[in-house]
Parts: C-alpha cells; sequence; structure tokens
C-alpha cells in the first residue's frame, strides 16, 4: 500500500493475467466498501501488474485493519480466478 495523499492510498497488485481479472479485482473494492479513484493496468507477459487507487468519504483506508481487509479482498479475489481455471 501506497500511503498516497490522505484522500487516496493505492494498492498494487501482481498476478498471473486471466480474463475478467481486472473486474474481479474492481469488484472486490467496491464490496469492500471503497471507492476506484484511479487504475492503472499494465500487462507483461502473462502477469498483471494493476494499481488501484482508492477512497471512501474523502479519505484513505487507515494502515492497520482497514488496509489489511481491503489487501484479503484484493488476494482472494486473485487467487479464486486462478483456482477456478485449475479444476
Amino acid at each position: 500500500m501506497d500511503p498516497g495523499d490522505g484522500t487516496t492510498a493505492e494498492f498494487r497488485v501482481e498476478s498471473p493475467d486471466r480474463p475478467g481479472l481486472l473486474h474481479d479485482l474492481a469488484r472486490a473494492v467496491s464490496v469492500a466498501g471503497w471507492e476506484l479513484e484511479q487504475v492503472r493496468v499494465a500487462t507483461l507477459g502473462p502477469r498483471a501488474l494493476d494499481a488501484f487507487r482508492v477512497t471512501r468519504d474523502g479519505r484513505a483506508p487507515e494502515t492497520g485493519e482497514e488496509s489489511d481487509r481491503l489487501v484479503a479482498a484484493l488476494r482472494e479475489a486473485a487467487i479464486r480466478g486462478i483456482d477456478e481455471r485449475l479444476l
């Protein structure tokens, strides 16, 4: 997490690329109650490198439990798609 300017924070995700990954990650942010301020997307071969700048009510997630929950939601969204493809 990059703490940003106090109104937003950036979370970066690196994972294997797959169809629907960006959608699943953006949905995880939304379901966790945060708004996307900015999204940067890059694909390097089979890897996706995505960055999400998030906010809620004009503030960034606090370090600790708030940001930990968002990281867990992003991780679950990325892993869930990988697991489904292996079944």
